[in-house]
């Protein structure tokens, strides 16, 4: 039986990967390694967007990460600032400098996703009210 962990170095939260819920130790990654070195940093981008207390914090992980982000990160950033973004003043996400920018990302990323990545970010589109969107 498969363990799950193909392709996951060591220590790696499977969350990351969006398989199950479990926490690890870090301290195993071999941070020589470009694999795991981009896999810690992708880490720590989901933990940021994770721990943001609102949209501006989201935005601003988007400006500082943005050309680290892979599918998974671009639709949670979507998601988070659908989910933030109704607390903040009404259209400042669409209207934020950091908005169009991950919207070229997220459609460079979208062939390559998954399916339920789509949905989500369909559905975090639709919140934000982001009808001129070529994505939809």
């Amino acid at each position: 039986p498969s363990s799950g962990r193909e392709g996951v170095p060591q220590g790696v939260p499977l969350t990351l990967y969006g398989k199950s819920v479990r926490r690890a130790n870090l301290q195993g990654v071999d941070a020589s390694s470009e694999l795991n070195s981009a896999t810690s940093a992708q880490y720590r981008i989901k933990r940021s967007l994770l721990q943001a207390a609102n949209a501006e914090e989201l935005l601003f992980v988007v400006e500082r990460s943005l050309s680290e982000f892979d599918p998974f990160l671009c639709t949670l950033a979507v998601h988070r600032l659908a989910r933030h973004g109704k607390a903040w003043r009404p259209g400042a996400v669409l209207r934020h400098t950091q908005w169009p920018r991950l919207l070229e990302k997220l459609r460079g990323t979208v062939r390559s996703g998954e399916p339920r990545h789509l949905a989500s970010t369909a559905w975090a589109l639709a919140q934000l009210s982001a009808r001129d969107c070529e994505l939809l």
